[in-house]
């Protein structure tokens, strides 16, 4: 429970972590704060300029805002549940770009309890309903979009609204709060062509000792598969320094 607030270097190379009053010297550290924020804590003096630089082009992943419901019977029969509106392809998502709200929202909707009942109490179904938002949503604007969501999934399945005994909603601000993401972004920087794959930063930075990890870095895949990918091939890059 102690926020790291500094990652100190000395000549190039890393000293250790300062969070909260105290300092922790170390000879390797491991950053999942991503690029820009990893660079904050160290301070951009100590980059190369052109790191700097290229950090500040990088675009960042949309965020995600969520619904989970808790119903007192199984509603959904499915593990998990992809609507797609039926319009367009390019135009399903142009409410990113405008900031607006989308009139027939994309659903991811996995139900975790038709894996695991364990995760609910007996007879009861865990639901979890999202879509994307844009990167930075207001609370106003996720709230908007989750009230759309709603309306989509008591559209889908019948019994469902009178099914439900409590929801719980997730904000861009709160996944921001968990991540340390400034914008809320689900994964940190955007997977588009110009930043997938070997155009991704790398897992070491130009400051000795000093490394990447997570969604943001060195590996494909997507979510957690991307994270954890990033994760494996770090440990072969530092395991024999």
């Amino acid at each position: 429970n102690e926020p790291a607030v500094k990652i100190l270097v000395e000549e190039g190379k890393v000293k250790g972590v300062e969070a909260g009053s105290a300092f922790y010297p170390a000879d390797i550290v491991i950053s999942n704060a991503g690029i820009s924020r990893t660079i904050d804590f160290v301070g951009q003096e100590k980059f190369p300029g052109e790191y700097v630089e290229k950090a500040a082009t990088y675009r960042s992943s949309n965020s995600y805002v969520t619904i989970k419901y808790v119903l007192d019977r199984t509603v959904i029969p499915y593990p998990v549940v992809f609507y797609m509106p039926d319009m367009p392809s390019e135009k399903v998502f142009r409410y990113i770009d405008e900031h607006t709200v989308p009139d027939d929202p994309y659903l991811y909707v996995p139900v975790p309890t038709n894996y695991d009942p364990s995760l609910a109490p007996e007879g009861k179904q865990l639901v979890i309903a999202g879509t994307a938002a844009p990167p930075g949503a207001s609370d106003e604007l996720s709230m908007a979009i989750q009230d759309k969501i709603h309306k989509k999934m008591c559209e889908l399945f019948t019994g469902f609204e009178d099914a439900i005994v409590w929801q719980s909603r997730t904000t861009c601000a709160d996944t921001g709060a968990l991540t340390g993401h400034r914008a809320g972004e689900a994964i940190g920087l955007a997977q588009i062509p110009e930043q997938v794959g070997r155009l991704r930063p790398g897992l070491a930075t130009p400051i000795q000792g000093l490394f990447l990890v997570g969604s943001d870095v060195g590996a494909r895949g997507i979510g957690t598969e991307i994270a954890s990918g990033s994760a494996l091939n770090l440990v072969d890059l530092i395991k024999d320094i």
